[in-house]
C-alpha cells in the first residue's frame, strides 16, 4: 500500500453539542499538511443525523494521500474509508 493513493477520513467533532476538532475541510486537510502528508484530494460528506448531543454531527471529511503515510495520519486520528463507505472517485 506504500505507494498506491488511499482515501482516509475524520469526523468534524466525535458528537454534536461540542467543539468541533476542525471547523472546515481546509482546517482538516491543513493538520495533515503541517505533519508532512501530502493531501491528492479532498472532500467534504454531509450526512442527515439526528439533533441530540449525542448524534454524531453528520460531517466527515476526507483525504486521499499516498499509502506510506497512512501510520502517521493514523496518529493524527485518521482512518481509511472502507470500500463499502461514500468515497469520491
Amino acid at each position: 500500500m506504500s505507494g498506491v493513493p488511499i482515501w482516509i477520513q475524520v469526523a468534524s467533532a466525535e458528537r454534536q453539542c461540542i467543539t468541533p476538532d476542525y471547523t472546515s475541510l481546509e482546517d482538516a486537510i491543513s493538520e495533515l499538511e503541517e505533519n508532512n502528508i501530502p493531501v491528492l484530494n479532498s472532500n467534504e460528506l454531509n450526512f442527515i443525523t439526528c439533533e441530540a448531543c449525542s448524534c454524531p454531527t453528520g460531517i466527515i471529511y476526507q483525504a486521499q494521500i499516498q499509502g506510506n503515510y497512512l501510520k502517521n495520519a493514523t496518529q493524527l486520528g485518521w482512518q481509511i474509508v472502507d470500500e463499502g463507505d461514500d468515497t469520491p472517485e
